[in-house]
């Protein structure tokens, strides 16, 4: 198709395409001179969007942006309406610790770095593999007496997400009010009579839902990864699994499904109930007014706010995301390999950490801390694994120990620093939990609980090698080129 313009010259379709799509390419590397969170990725965006603007900017719309849209400002227009639900909370919260009294423990600067509060009275119990995880967590569920808050990434049609639907429905039926909160992306092939059943049983069902409003319609590439059950704001849940057979190690593609989970009881849980409750309003456009959010203490304190230095029962819970205005799940792991004297174990399905985490690890070991990263031998997302045989390589060439888990599948997302704090949660050590995935970790100074974490990772470890620093070399042309190619791909990944 053409057409002939006034001083006889004529113009086709293709030209006005190639026209447009130029056109908005230089608008777009414009904005991603502004946007893009490093020199390289500007750089190298900006370059496809000008050399090959009719194929890059699409893909830079969906995969370039590092900045979840919206989610913060709903937030604070939601608190300028209404004050009123967390207000008992957010005052326990504003006196629970005041560093300049006692001594501030490592646990207290991780939180300042994050922006939380560490909170006392809290009672922390790590749970080891699906079996334990699902009995406490349906327990959990069958013992509600007013309300059940659930929220997970993936959700499976199968035997476990049978029983989890109908334990749901079983307790709306009972006059529980239970919601449950899920990602439509980790959920994209749940059919939807498996929720249309949960809504007509009396379920609040809702999806997080990265794309409802038009200025969001191209976030397709940020999920909610966090996995949190909050029971009647006196019990909570959060870790590394979700519900489906695989997680219970019914697997067909491993033998054996190793993840870790944490139950709670204490004012943390409330941390928990705050974390779920924003996710809620996103996605459902609802602030939860009947929720409770009196603090309850698991044990008596004695001087709260006082004497931050007695470490039992303290916990910080770390939800971090997109939508912050610090890169707060990468400063996380930083102040962390900051505040470590001794040791830094790290359990992580995936390796693909960004810049800034990396200095932080080989900082700390060179100082002398042993640094410790435990993967899986097997990966369950093959593009994420083979990007990680870079790093691992990297890191033991710089002296820290990369060992990998043999017994089946590792996915657990655990971090264990000295004696001093102890995390378990969501965050993965990859470029997508640190940048574009909202996630949670529950952290503690609590000896008994570190004492527990610290068993539960050294048994991993004895069933673990050590990866050599030539482990590449090893491998074959095709191998090494595919890992190469993967980790040009670390940002999105």
């Amino acid at each position: 198709m053409s057409w002939e313009l006034l001083d006889g010259r004529t113009i086709t379709l293709t030209s006005i395409v190639l026209f447009v799509a130029q056109l908005l390419g230089v608008l777009s590397m414009l904005h991603a001179i502004r946007s893009v969170r490093t020199p390289q990725g500007a750089i190298a965006w900006c370059v496809g969007l000008l050399t090959l603007p009719i194929v890059v900017v699409p893909l830079y719309w969906i995969f370039g942006r590092s900045r979840f849209f919206g989610y913060r400002e709903a937030l604070r227009r939601a608190l300028r309406e209404q004050r009123g639900p967390a207000t008992e909370y957010g005052n326990f919260l504003s006196r629970v610790v005041d560093p300049r009294k006692g001594v501030v423990l490592p646990l207290h600067e991780v939180a300042r770095v994050v922006g939380q509060n560490v909170t006392f009275g809290n009672r922390l119990e790590p749970l080891v593999d699906g079996d334990a995880t699902f009995a406490e967590l349906f327990a959990a569920i069958g013992r509600a007496e007013h309300y059940v808050l659930v929220q997970f990434y993936i959700i499976r049609d199968d035997s476990l997400g049978d029983e989890f639907a109908h334990l749901l429905m079983q307790r709306a039926r009972e006059g529980i009010q239970v919601r449950l909160l899920y990602d439509d992306i980790g959920c994209q092939w749940l059919p939807q009579r498996y929720l249309d059943a949960l809504r007509d049983a009396g379920v609040m069902v809702c999806s997080f839902n990265t794309r409802e409003r038009w200025r969001q319609r191209l976030q397709i590439n940020f999920r909610n990864h966090r996995k949190v059950l909050v029971v009647d704001g006196k019990v909570g849940f959060t870790g590394g699994l979700n519900i489906g057979d695989e997680y219970r190690g019914r697997s067909s593609d491993f033998r054996h499904w190793r993840d870790t989970h944490v139950r709670v009881t204490g004012p943390a849980v409330l941390g928990l109930q705050s974390a779920f409750s924003q996710d809620w309003f996103w996605g459902c456009h609802e602030i939860l007014t009947d929720l409770r959010w009196n603090p309850h203490l698991e044990e008596p304190v004695a001087a709260i706010g006082i004497c931050p230095e007695d470490p039992s029962g303290q916990a910080l819970v770390i939800p971090t995301g997109p939508a912050d205005q610090f890169q707060q799940c990468a400063m996380m792991f930083c102040q962390m390999a900051a505040v470590a004297k001794r040791r830094l174990w790290i359990a992580t399905p995936y390796l693909v950490p960004d810049d800034a985490v990396s200095v932080a690890l080989q900082s700390a070991s060179r100082r002398g801390v042993e640094v410790v990263v435990l993967i899986p031998r097997n990966g369950d997302h093959w593009f994420t694994h083979l990007a990680g045989f870079h790093y691992a390589e990297q890191y033991s060439l710089l002296g820290i120990r990369v060992m990998r888990y043999e017994r089946g599948f590792m996915h657990q997302k655990v971090i264990l620093v000295d004696d001093q704090i102890a995390a378990i949660g969501s965050t993965n050590l990859d470029q997508r939990s640190l940048h574009l995935n909202f996630e949670l970790m529950l952290a503690s100074s609590d000896p008994e609980f570190l004492c527990r974490v610290q068993e539960m990772l050294e048994t991993d470890l004895r069933r673990s090698q050590r990866v050599a620093s030539d482990e590449l070399d090893k491998r074959s042309w095709l191998f090494r080129l595919g890992v190469g190619v993967t980790r040009l791909f670390a940002p999105i990944l």
